[in-house]
């Protein structure tokens, strides 16, 4: 499964990295690199608890915005 995640810039110079799929998983950074690595580790607790919704592989595919 490929799993998008989109990076953006705030307003405040952080940025944010959430995912479509699962809506309820942002994570912050102060660089887009720390947001997307955050994003990594958060996914699988998502997963963990919705298992029967996802594969056993997941790819993370980075959009724009930063």
């Amino acid at each position: 499964m490929r799993l998008n995640v989109m990076i953006t810039r705030q307003q405040d110079g952080t940025y944010v990295a959430t995912s479509p799929t699962i809506p309820d998983c942002v994570t912050e950074g102060k660089t887009p690199k720390e947001a997307l690595e955050k994003h990594r580790t958060r996914i699988p607790r998502y997963v963990a608890a919705s298992s029967d919704c996802f594969p056993d592989s997941i790819y993370l595919h980075v959009l724009g915005g930063h």
